[in-house]
């Protein structure tokens, strides 16, 4: 869900104000369940490490922030954990869009050719999917009601190519 201000919401000060109450009330929980460290005076001090070799992307950092504050559900214990476990995967999601703002912050960046490997690309090579190898268990009912497909099967792969 995409985050916006305006008007209505009052003045940004005012909105960064209850954002910063509101997560320094709910500091402990966070520290304690997730591993997100909230000071008090509202500022974040840390995320959790999700996956050893994997940093968030920085620019996602203020919608995160914003996030915990307005798309959490903290009424009930398993609707906060939920909208939780949604905001911190929103923000821990790989998102190869910040590859070009990054590229084009750079002084004197090079324009990277499409056969380039950019440097997201090679974070989900060398440690996303490696990771999802090791640890994704998905539920047995994913395999026949299409969540989960199978697109190729490696033995038989290598019956067609022993062919020719």
């Amino acid at each position: 869900e995409t985050l916006s201000w305006d008007d209505s919401d009052g003045s940004k000060e005012d909105v960064a104000r209850r954002v910063s109450e509101l997560l320094c009330e709910k500091a402990e929980m966070l520290k304690e369940y997730l591993g997100v460290y909230i000071d008090a005076e509202g500022r974040l001090l840390g995320v959790p490490n999700m996956l050893a070799g994997y940093t968030p992307e920085i620019g996602k950092l203020p919608e995160f922030v914003l996030a915990l504050a307005e798309n959490v559900d903290w009424s009930t214990e398993r609707a906060c954990f939920q909208t939780l476990a949604r905001v911190l995967g929103h923000f821990y999601a790989v998102d190869c869009s910040y590859d070009e703002i990054n590229a084009s912050a750079d002084e004197g960046a090079q324009i990277t050719p499409a056969d380039e490997e950019t440097e997201t690309q090679r974070v989900i090579r060398l440690v996303v999917f490696p990771a999802m190898k090791r640890n994704l268990l998905p539920p047995r009912d994913y395999a026949t009601d299409g969540t989960v497909i199978q697109i190729a099967c490696l033995e038989q792969l290598y019956k067609v190519f022993e062919r020719c």
